[in-house]
């Protein structure tokens, strides 16, 4: 796919891999290149090509982040990192062990909250997530993604249809990996243009067929993504 990789910003192990549409507020056609307030990062590295044919009409802005920083104790995560992400948007989240990944989406997410800069979350924009911890309500497994015909061909599909049955505090750390990234596919459904859908390694504990039936399902999905895997 048409994309491009640059760095996050100063002193930052961290990648940002933008693929899929630039998004625009205005909707109006695009030049060769975005412009720099609109569906790229910004900061160090050159400005990234446009994916989309003169004429496309852009995304609705989910969420405007500029000047991000974080860090640990001793350990600065990332600085000046400024990303926008719109509808059809697709961003991945490159980096090694500990340099910050999950920290960015939880701060991309509203759960965590940046050292500094500014974040601007479009109207009537919902944020879905898959975070690490996968947390879920307590129940069974059906209850936690959600009592319909969806929710179970869901759980089907990640593995889990034997124990839709089974309390959610029973499961191992991977079914109840697999549990969560049920639940937030059913949460945004297969359109959700106003949603974005962040996910942290959806992948992990997933067989190839479920693998291959989740990169069509996020293929078709008319939000914005971002995720690590």
């Amino acid at each position: 796919s048409p994309g491009w990789n640059v760095s996050s910003g100063t002193g930052s192990a961290i990648r940002l891999s933008w693929t899929g549409p630039c998004a625009g507020r205005h909707g109006r056609p695009r030049a060769a290149a975005p412009p720099e307030s609109a569906g790229r990062l910004r900061g160090t590295g050159p400005p990234g090509p446009s994916a989309t044919a003169p004429g496309t009409v852009a995304g609705v802005i989910l969420v405007d982040a500029a000047d991000l920083a974080a860090s640990r104790p001793g350990k600065p995560l990332f600085t000046g990192l400024s990303v926008t992400v719109a509808s059809g948007d697709r961003l991945g989240v490159v980096g090694v062990n500990g340099s910050g990944k999950s920290t960015l989406l939880g701060v991309l997410g509203g759960t965590v909250e940046p050292e500094g800069g500014t974040i601007r979350r479009g109207c009537g924009a919902r944020v879905v997530a898959l975070d690490q911890a996968a947390a879920l309500p307590a129940g069974t497994v059906r209850q936690a993604v959600g009592e319909t015909w969806e929710a179970d061909a869901l759980l089907d599909r990640v593995g889990m249809a034997a124990l839709a049955g089974v309390d959610v505090g029973s499961l191992s750390g991977g079914q109840a990996k697999r549990t969560a990234l049920a639940r937030a596919l059913a949460a945004v459904g297969e359109s959700g243009e106003g949603d974005l859908l962040i996910l942290d390694e959806p992948t992990n504990h997933l067989d190839m067929d479920a693998i291959a039936w989740l990169e069509d399902r996020l293929a078709g999905f008319r939000g914005g993504l971002v995720l690590v895997t």
